[in-house]
């Protein structure tokens, strides 16, 4: 174990003491599962040993793709003659899971299942009651309205620990969605909470706020901050591992193809589509974040959706094109008609990707070819139908001796953790294509040194783990990312949208979060004395 390890495992025993719970938020790829996974392991031998008839039995609750994952790390760290866990990994069928259930609860003590399976048995599992509770990824309680959040709120605990790289993504009020499953009543109602902090807060960070509501609004984040604090804790890599290789983020911006910008002009002329745009400049200034784009309405997400797609390839929306029959099949099949599919061969071109057999459209075999030097990449998209295209408009016809992998979600869960190490452990694969959301969660991936995203998730978090899928624990070599940008596109409102959340989140936990002695652990009395007090 490393020092900061020892320290948050420290941390996370001095919680169990004092009958409280936290969250542990280090960044993406510090071991947050190892971590926890020491933690019930100590919390379980201690109970074994104060009462040694007695079997504590506690669940991790992750997303599906991670279920092998933990399974793989638990038969990984803790292999020994005598074992500490004994796991029962609940997937499958429904009729398999309730057979698992019956046979194997009576000899195992950790439980491992994924979100999807905790809402449709949650009678099942909550007829148990656990030691520990664990939700891996507990960002996704961010609304507490959701069935996730109300069936992981069912789950009886002695102790409960929330993991993630995030835990505050785009509204204040997703801090108190962490902490009504953690320590109920802790920050109040949601409607305390939100006219005690969230509305103060908004307020200060609306356009246009007065010089007292900013002033309000930076004291009430302050006094919030100060209140979780001995909760949360947070390290950065670049905090506690000085010999991780470098990140290296440059953001490409590039120029639209002549039937891009056509296309996009025309569709950008119509007043739905401009009010559209509106909404998410709106968010990408205030508070309210995606709650302006949730509440513009189907039509106004759609056209959304239908300029991120034209950003990435106009092949992606020529159903929905009233022109389309004026514009060649040559035209819409070439992969140089996007600007980013053209930016993204040139670049796979300079990264030495390939070798030998990329031919331009016209087939100009005139092109000059680097060595090969063992470059590895990841290639994110948001949409299925974008690495689609890349696959079958640039990797198929024009570097036909390409290994690749793919990982999306079309690809069964169970298959996903296999993918990865195939990708990782194989050096003729070269790169592995993936969309945000399936490759982005709890994988391994420091096969690779290179990360390419050619679309952009309105969550600036989604990218930053996925981002870190190659940036962690085990990366020999320096990371380079690089964030294909369309000029003139929806691609830039996003990134300001990201710019804006990720303020949001740097206020409520930050460096102060890092350490025990920075934290206010001795402040823990006094804030449940002054909170008695108010009562």
């Amino acid at each position: 174990l490393r020092q900061y390890q020892l320290e948050g495992i420290a941390w996370l025993r001095f919680l169990h003491t004092l009958r409280l719970n936290g969250a542990l938020c280090d960044s993406m790829g510090l071991g947050k599962t190892l971590q926890a996974l020491i933690c019930v392991a100590i919390s379980h031998d201690v109970v074994h040993h104060a009462a040694p008839d007695s079997k504590p039995v506690s669940i991790v609750v992750c997303p599906s793709t991670l279920v092998r994952h933990w399974i793989a790390e638990i038969n990984r760290f803790f292999k020994s003659d005598d074992p500490v866990f004994f796991p029962l990994e609940l997937s499958g069928s429904s009729t398999s899971r309730r057979a698992v259930w019956e046979k194997g609860l009576v000899f195992c003590n950790i439980i491992v299942t994924s979100y999807s399976v905790l809402r449709s048995d949650i009678r099942m599992l909550a007829s148990q009651s656990y030691h520990y509770c664990v939700l891996d990824e507990g960002h996704l309680l961010k609304n507490p309205k959701t069935e996730t959040a109300k069936a992981s709120r069912q789950l009886r605990s002695k102790h409960r620990l929330l993991l993630s790289g995030t835990p505050v993504q785009n509204h204040v009020h997703e801090l108190w969605a962490v902490f009504d499953f953690l320590m109920p009543n802790f920050l109040g109602s949601s409607v305390f909470f939100s006219e005690k902090y969230a509305r103060t807060i908004s307020k200060g960070q609306a356009p246009g706020a007065s010089v007292r509501e900013i002033s309000e609004g930076i004291e009430k984040l302050k006094t919030l901050h100060q209140q979780v604090l001995p909760f949360i804790l947070r390290r950065e890599k670049q905090q506690v591992l000085r010999e991780l290789p470098s990140k290296l983020v440059t953001q490409i911006e590039v120029p639209m193809s002549d039937l891009q910008r056509r296309l996009y002009t025309d569709f950008c002329s119509f007043a739905d589509v401009q009010q559209s745009l509106r909404a998410l400049d709106r968010a990408a200034k205030d508070d309210l974040g995606d709650r302006c784009l949730e509440q513009a309405g189907r039509s106004s997400l759609q056209a959304l959706l239908f300029l991120r797609l034209l950003s990435t390839h106009p092949w992606l929306v020529r159903s929905a094109i009233p022109v389309a029959s004026e514009i060649s099949d040559n035209d819409w099949l070439r992969f140089d008609t996007s600007g980013k599919i053209r930016a993204l061969a040139d670049l796979l071109r300079e990264l030495s990707i390939f070798t030998d057999d990329l031919s331009a459209a016209d087939n100009d075999s005139s092109l000059l070819y680097c060595e090969d030097d063992h470059t590895k990449c990841l290639i994110f998209a948001q949409f299925i139908q974008s690495l689609d295209v890349v696959e079958k408009l640039l990797f198929k016809p024009h570097i036909p001796s390409l290994k690749y992998l793919r990982l999306d979600g079309r690809v069964p869960a169970r298959r996903r953790y296999a993918i990865a190490e195939e990708f990782n452990r194989n050096d003729e694969i070269k790169v592995l294509l993936l969309t945000t959301r399936v490759g982005g969660l709890g994988l391994n991936l420091t096969g690779a040194d290179t990360v390419i995203f050619l679309e952009h998730d309105f969550n600036p978090f989604a990218d930053l783990q996925a981002m870190d899928r190659v940036h962690r624990i085990g990366q020999k070599k320096a990371v380079c990312v690089y964030r294909l940008v369309l000029v003139d596109s929806i691609d830039q409102r996003i990134m300001k949208l990201q710019e804006k959340k990720l303020a949001m989140s740097e206020a409520i936990v930050n460096a102060d979060n890092s350490t025990m002695f920075s934290m206010g652990t001795d402040r823990l009395l006094d804030i449940f004395t002054m909170r008695s007090d108010q009562e």
